[in-house]
């Protein structure tokens, strides 16, 4: 009897008491990356798809991610604040160096050389003039010749180092009225940055056209800003982004985008007129506008303005 009363106070016990569970094992959340969309709409699928790019060779290293592209219209001075604090976004393309004094949370990645696109500068002008540029200028009438540029873009001090006759608009927008309306001579884009341009002129500015034979160049340098609040984001892409640039990866995209674009400016081009970039000294500018003249054939077309 009484090993009959012991088996039921067990059974009601295992009855009421909880069965220990085996607790399931906590996701790790993928890395949410945030990349800003840079003021030069012709160079987004370029900067997206560079960091893509690396973000894909360093994962089985640094683990699954996220990748956003933002399209904020904001400041330059928000997107730094971001950056640095780790905010809104954690990446950006820029065409100058980090202020480390005020903006000590970003890390910057340099760009080799030979990728300077945006210091090579196509020219857009009024078609009435197109017939000027048809033979090639003399240093001195170059440099008579206004440019038109915004008044916050970091050219401006490139233009007037040169002592070139430079004219500024508030934005992007208004270059093309006050370029129609012959407040200046002509814009001058980046390159890979046109096809924005060719459409907006093709559609609003049927007066306007693109000069295909002189261009512009200065040695900009481009910085890619990164957070150092994200861990390990500094790493990852410093890693990723040295991979894709050593392996092909890189020149791949580059040829896909932007292969026609740049094989019509090496054949079209007569003239390419240099100024330096007054950030850096002389041999500086000279060692790496020589770097990217040599790289892609146009060295033989140069002409100083120095």
């Amino acid at each position: 009897m009484r090993w009959l009363v012991c088996f039921f106070v067990l059974s009601c016990l295992h009855c009421v008491l909880p069965t220990e569970q085996p607790q399931a094992m906590e996701s790790i959340p993928a890395t949410e990356i945030r990349q800003w969309a840079s003021f030069a709409p012709g160079m987004h699928a370029y900067e997206r798809e560079l960091i893509a790019l690396a973000l894909k060779a360093s994962e089985a290293s640094y683990g699954e991610y996220s990748h956003a592209y933002v399209h904020d219209s904001v400041s330059w001075r928000r997107v730094l604040h971001d950056i640095d604090q780790g905010g809104n976004v954690h990446i950006a393309f820029s065409v100058g160096p980090r202020d480390q004094e005020n903006f000590p949370g970003i890390d910057q990645y340099v760009l080799p050389d030979y990728r300077n696109l945006l210091g090579f500068r196509q020219l857009i002008v009024r078609r009435e003039d197109q017939a000027k540029y048809a033979e090639p200028l003399s240093l001195k009438q170059f440099s008579k010749l206004r440019p038109g540029q915004g008044e916050t873009w970091r050219e401006v001090f490139i233009y007037r180092n040169a002592g070139l006759p430079l004219v500024t608009a508030t934005n992007y927008d208004q270059l093309f009225p006050m370029l129609n309306h012959k407040r200046f001579d002509y814009i001058a884009l980046g390159l890979l940055e046109m096809e924005p341009a060719r459409q907006l002129i093709k559609l609003q500015y049927p007066k306007l056209t693109l000069n295909d034979t002189i261009y512009i160049y200065y040695p900009l340098k481009t910085y890619i800003f990164i957070s150092s609040k994200i861990p390990n984001l500094r790493d990852r892409l410093f890693d990723g982004l040295d991979k894709i640039f050593s392996d092909g990866s890189e020149e791949e995209l580059f040829l896909q985008l932007f292969a026609d674009s740049f094989t019509i400016a090496q054949k079209k081009t007569k003239q390419i007129f240099v100024l330096d970039d007054p950030a850096y000294p002389e041999p500086e500018n000279h060692d790496r506008t020589q770097l990217f003249l040599e790289h892609h054939g146009l060295a033989e077309k140069a002409i100083y303005l120095h």
